[in-house]
Order: structure tokens, then sequence, then C-alpha cells
């Protein structure tokens, strides 16, 4: 999935970054989601590397909910609608993990209530909560949606440190264009990024060097000397990334 997003952009082009239609953003995500949770919840990770950290951890009925939809998937069963079920109460109750994956499922089926559920786990530690509201928002809600954006990009969301450096090398109506800015972000997402999204991050900043001046070069390199020291690379937790 990751790699038809890839070619997605390289095919447009980072200007044409954001003429993805959120949708289609939103079903790459949780593809890639169960993809990552399959082994999170098939190994101690989930122990070592998420229930001890401070972030917002899932109940144990969301990991059993988890753990039966992965057992689905594995048989050949894709329908979600089990999945929504099981997640429905257990969202109700207040589990912001439960509310991530829900909110990422019903994005299509129902926005409204996707949304209402992302921004509610956004505001319970839910970073890559906020990454997806940061883009399906913008079209229509830019203020909002820059606020959340840059949330995400700060508690240490790859995807949207991309998108944020996308924002300042075009400029908005929320973001004035600023090359040093744009390189900056792009290249603390490189550092601290996955592979994939580490090879997005340098194609990004392929396409910047270039347009820069000398004096915005080093004024990016200053940004980016503040930004190493003020974001460090973070745990994982599973609903810390809005792409894993």
């Amino acid at each position: 999935m990751m790699g038809k997003l890839l070619e997605h952009i390289e095919h447009s082009g980072f200007m044409g970054l954001f003429g993805l239609r959120w949708e289609y953003y939103v079903r790459q995500i949780v593809a890639l989601v169960f993809s990552v949770l399959f082994v999170m919840v098939s190994t101690t990770c989930i122990g070592a590397e998420v229930l001890g950290t401070t972030h917002p951890n899932p109940t144990p009925a969301c990991l059993e909910a988890l753990k039966h939809h992965i057992t689905r998937l594995q048989a050949g069963d894709n329908d979600f609608g089990p999945f929504i079920r099981d997640l429905e109460p257990i969202a109700a109750a207040g589990d912001p993990v439960a509310k991530f994956l829900l909110g990422a499922v019903l994005a299509e089926a129902n926005p409204k209530e996707s949304i209402k559920l992302l921004r509610e786990s956004a505001m319970e530690g839910c970073i890559g909560s906020a990454g997806i509201l940061g883009e399906i928002l913008m079209p229509d809600m830019p203020l909002e949606a820059r606020t959340w954006l840059t949330m995400a990009a700060n508690g240490g969301d790859e995807m949207s440190r991309i998108f944020l450096a996308v924002h300042y090398l075009t400029g908005d109506s929320q973001t004035p264009k600023n090359m040093a800015e744009a390189l900056a972000w792009a290249r603390l997402a490189k550092r601290q990024g996955s592979p994939n999204l580490s090879f997005l991050a340098e194609q990004l900043i392929s396409r910047i060097q270039p347009m820069l001046s000398r004096e915005e070069g080093a004024q990016a390199d200053m940004i980016f000397t503040k930004l190493l020291a003020s974001h460090p690379k973070r745990p994982d937790y599973l609903c810390g990334q809005s792409t894993p």
C-alpha cells in the first residue's frame, strides 16, 4: 500500500500531494495499520514497547478485538463489519486506541462519526489520530486542520512532518511559504522516519534543496538543529502514527 502511495506522489509530483482524496489517504492508513497490528499483536512488542509507555494503551478488550479481526483477515475474511461491532462499545467506553481504529475504519462510510472519534482520540493522546485529522480536514477546515497537523508533527507523526514540509514548500492560507522550514521538517522526517517514509522525505528534500538560496540553506540548518534537540525520537505505540 505504501508503494501505491509513493507511486501516486511520484507520478503527480509533490506539488500535487494534496490532490490526494482524503478517502484514498485513509484507505492506505487502514490497510497499513492492520499490517503493523498483526506483527504487534502476534509478538511481545505489545508489552515491551507499547504498554510500557506513557502513551494511550489499548484495553484488553481492544486487543482482543484486534486479535479476532486479524484472525479473520488471515482466514481471507475481509469484512470489517464484525470488527466495527466489536470496537463500538469499547470506543464508547472511552478507549482512545479503539476510537483511533474505529475512526480510521469509518472514514469513508461515516465521515462525520469518524472525525468525531478521531478528535476525541487525538485529545486523549493518540498522535496518529491528529495526523489523520490534519489531512482530512484540510480542504474544508484549514485552520483546525493546521492545528492538528502541527500537533501531530510535533508529537512524532512521521507522515505529518512530510505533509507539514509540503505545506511550507507550497504555502497555503494557514502556512506562509517558507523554504527553510520546508527543508528542516523534511530532514527531520528523513532522520527519524521508517524506511518507506524516509525514502519519501528524501525525494522531497531533493526537490527543495535546488530552490534554496545560500541564506535559506543556512537558516534550514539552524531550524533542523533546533528540531532535533526539541523532537527526540519517540517510542512506538499503537495509535502513535497516522501511517505506520
